[in-house]
């Protein structure tokens, strides 16, 4: 951790990509129920050695993972519920399969 943000665990900076594809599950048209897929790939490191990184060293600590899962609005929030699992990792990685998730959207 670095001494300009002490609270951050895993790093300051964050550099990640991301691609979800949704579509509604049919005959739950009432409960307005999504199944999704997502991709992401991404590192994270101290700020202090964001300007010393280059492209090789982002690559080399990057981490992948692809996941599925359900999403309703059916009870006013977002509600998720996601299984994702880790295709490039670290040994010391704090891994957790499945993951419940509470969204809002904000019209504007």
């Amino acid at each position: 951790m670095s001494n300009y943000f002490p609270a951050s665990p895993g790093g300051d900076f964050l550099l990640k990509y991301t691609c979800i594809i949704s579509a509604p599950v049919p005959n739950f048209s009432s409960l307005n129920l999504r199944v999704f897929g997502f991709g992401t790939v991404g590192t994270c490191t101290n700020y202090t050695s964001v300007n010393n990184m280059s492209m090789l060293s982002v690559l080399c600590s990057s981490r992948a993972s692809m996941g599925v899962g359900l999403a309703t609005t059916a009870l006013g929030p977002r509600l998720e519920l996601t299984y994702g699992f880790p295709l490039r990792y670290s040994p010391r990685d704090n891994r957790r399969l499945f993951q419940v998730g509470v969204g809002f959207t904000l019209d504007g």
